[in-house]
């Protein structure tokens, strides 16, 4: 089956290429083929035995689907200006020809990096004895969701909201605190952590029940029902799409590894987490005074500027260094200076670079500004050398996801909760935020799930076979 739908997938999408190529349209026909090229890239990679879940190029390779290829033709052949207007920026087709052709040059050095490092790694097959300390994982599980309880109250008491009623009133719009004599805002980072604590609260309890195969019984399916709807408050009240789907996602991948990911379940969960985004989208929308439909709303889930996009790569390519200077790598290493809240440093250095390439490239005035992506960033900092970057960050995750592999036949609990940090983060932040912004968002939630997977586990080593 799986050989069949990748075969499908790489027919179909030849076809599209060469359509293109039979009614030649100029600089938009390039800009689809060039997207058409991005997606055979990975797909090639992805030979029959890497296309499954627990391989984290296939999780890219999902996102660039909606994000690349689907949205470079939304580019080209949607009916509506609004679209256009949007994906474009008031640009013409020539401009994202060069980002187009930009990721693809980038995909190469990043694979063959990835590949080098996944062919060489020597792996040795560990066969343990796992056991979970049933009181130490119940403690755990209530000490995050305590804490996320607190983050979630905290965080909206910050933002003056102090009643049921203010709360639904006000749900799903960006968050972030106004500071005094600054131009950033702050984002409340610390308490946004603490509220995501219920996410590992949600992993931990799934991956307890499938690999224990024991019952949760009252207490843990009450601490299951309070961290998932936590969370899911949480991403649905500051209208964090991405963390919402990011979420789903590694639950998906938990299941999928355990063999209880059915066809049933994928088409459930994708029609639920479709709808949520929708109505994420229309309030959002209506939050900013303007008029959304429900199929607008489903169309955002492609015509949006998360994850990686060629109209963004294109117009930052175009306009550095006109508008934006070269960083010279300042902006890979902005994460240092991340430990320090806002709050106590008001004229702190933003973690991102997204502010200045919001105000100076596309000339918005947001507190989020808009994020490049490592592919445009790696531009930012070096120019056309830039791409040459890619090689040894493609090495870099190919040594820790080796490390990390994930078997079917006997699955580490520890080793899984460190994939869905590490693999839904490459696809979401590096390749489509910025690399600083990607160490930092990794780190907060990897090292407290590192910390307690060594609290709650006992690994006893039987044999081990080189």
């Amino acid at each position: 089956m799986v050989k069949l739908i990748r075969l499908v997938y790489i027919i179909t999408i030849t076809i599209l290429a060469i359509v293109e190529l039979i009614f030649w349209k100029g600089y938009p026909s390039i800009l689809l083929i060039f997207a058409v090229l991005i997606q055979l890239t990975l797909v090639m990679y992805l030979t029959p035995k890497r296309f499954h879940f627990l391989n984290p190029i296939f999780i890219l390779f999902i996102t660039t689907n909606l994000s690349v290829l689907a949205r470079a033709y939304y580019m080209v052949y949607s009916n509506s200006t609004d679209v256009k207007s949007f994906l474009l920026f008031g640009h013409s087709y020539d401009t994202f020809v060069i980002g187009a052709l930009w990721i693809v040059l980038s995909f190469i050095p990043f694979i063959v990096g990835y590949s080098y490092a996944e062919k060489n790694l020597s792996q040795s097959t560990n066969y343990l004895s796992i056991n979970w300390n049933v009181k130490r994982l119940w403690f755990s599980v209530i000490c995050l969701v305590i804490l996320a309880f607190i983050g979630v109250y905290f965080f909206l008491t910050e933002i003056g909201i102090d009643n049921t009623e203010a709360i639904m009133g006000d749900v799903s719009k960006k968050r972030y605190k106004n500071l005094d004599d600054s131009k950033y805002a702050s984002s409340m980072g610390y308490l946004r952590l603490l509220a995501s604590l219920s996410e590992i609260a949600t992993y931990l309890i799934i991956v307890y029940r499938l690999s224990s195969r024991r019952k949760l019984g009252p207490l843990g399916i009450s601490l299951l029902i309070l961290a998932f709807m936590t969370s899911s408050f949480f991403a649905f009240f500051v209208s964090s799409r991405t963390a919402l789907i990011t979420f789903a996602l590694n639950i998906a991948i938990i299941l999928y590894a355990y063999r209880k990911l059915s066809l049933k379940l994928i088409v459930t969960g994708s029609i639920s987490i479709i709808l949520v985004f929708s109505l994420m989208t229309k309030l959002r929308e209506e939050k900013s005074g303007k008029e959304s439909t429900l199929a607008k709303s489903v169309e955002k889930i492609i015509v949006n500027r998360n994850l990686l996009g060629i109209s963004r790569t294109g117009i930052v390519l175009n306009e550095t260094p006109k508008e934006l200077p070269f960083q010279y790598g300042k902006s890979l290493f902005l994460w240092l200076v991340s430990p320090i809240p806002r709050a106590v440093w008001k004229n702190k250095p933003a973690i991102s670079i997204a502010k200045d390439i919001g105000s100076n490239v596309f000339k918005m005035e947001s507190r989020s500004g808009v994020p490049p992506g490592i592919i445009a960033e790696n531009f930012i900092n070096f120019g056309y050398l830039g791409f040459l970057l890619m090689y040894p960050f493609g090495y870099i995750f190919g040594i820790i996801f080796q490390k990390h592999r994930i078997n079917r036949n006997f699955v580490e609990p520890d080793k899984l909760l460190i994939y869905l940090i590490l693999a839904v983060n490459l696809s979401t932040l590096f390749f489509g935020g910025t690399l600083s912004q990607t160490i930092v968002g990794t780190l907060q939630v990897l090292i407290p799930t590192i910390i307690i997977s060594k609290f709650v586990l006992r690994k006893y080593p039987v044999f081990t076979v080189t």
